[in-house]
């Protein structure tokens, strides 16, 4: 597979999310800019901070 660049920005925040079970194309690569990445991580610190402690945690169903 081939990539092309589609970014109009010389440097950007690239995030890759992989699922190994899936295989090495089982891919998805987002690049963002700085305002933009600022912006997704308000983003997930706010739906964070609204929903119910532990919910998305990876101890999620286990005991304390």
């Amino acid at each position: 597979m081939s990539t092309t660049r589609s970014t109009p920005y010389e440097h950007t925040v690239n995030v890759d999310f992989l699922n190994p079970g899936l295989g090495a194309g089982a891919r998805v690569a987002v690049e963002l800019t700085e305002e933009g990445a600022l912006a997704l991580i308000e983003a997930l610190r706010s739906a964070l901070a609204h929903a119910p402690a532990g919910l998305a945690s990876e101890r999620q169903g286990q005991a304390s």
